[in-house]
């Protein structure tokens, strides 16, 4: 048992140490080529989570959750746009983020949550996946 517990205590090690991905993503119907446009400051692993959340029915965009349902996972596919440029490294456990002038771990991170806000309003005015071409509804409600 002893074992097991030291091994699972360097995965979670291991993890933490990883660098965070942050950025923009989009899902894509390859069926009628609506997008959903979504940003996160953990990029690893939210397509698994995205595909989850879609498989158990409790996506919170409901048009997205209905074609999921109609066409199938196999008609959606998942592409990083873009991805933040770090002035620090942002690991998972925060250890290492701390600045000389004071700001603490989740000064930084609320920094890069207000970037990749941010660069999910210039792709959001570029790719325009509101209607027929997306899963968003615009200011005019469609």
């Amino acid at each position: 048992m002893d074992r097991n517990k030291e091994k699972r205590k360097q995965l979670v090690s291991e993890y933490q140490e990883r660098e965070r991905t942050m950025g923009i993503y989009q899902i894509k119907n390859e069926a009628n080529g609506r997008l959903f446009i979504g940003g996160s400051t953990n990029l690893e692993g939210l397509w698994n989570k995205e595909k989850f959340i879609l498989e158990l029915g409790s996506h919170m965009n409901k048009e997205l959750q209905r074609e999921w349902k109609q066409f199938g996972a196999d008609r959606f596919t998942y592409l990083v746009l873009e991805t933040v440029k770090f002035d620090h490294e942002v690991r998972y456990d925060y250890k290492d983020v701390f600045l000389a002038e004071g700001m603490e771990a989740g000064d930084v991170v609320r920094k890069y949550k207000r970037e990749v806000d941010r660069l999910k309003e210039r792709w959001m005015e570029e790719l325009q996946p509101y209607g027929e071409r997306g899963y968003h509804k615009n200011s005019e409600g469609r």
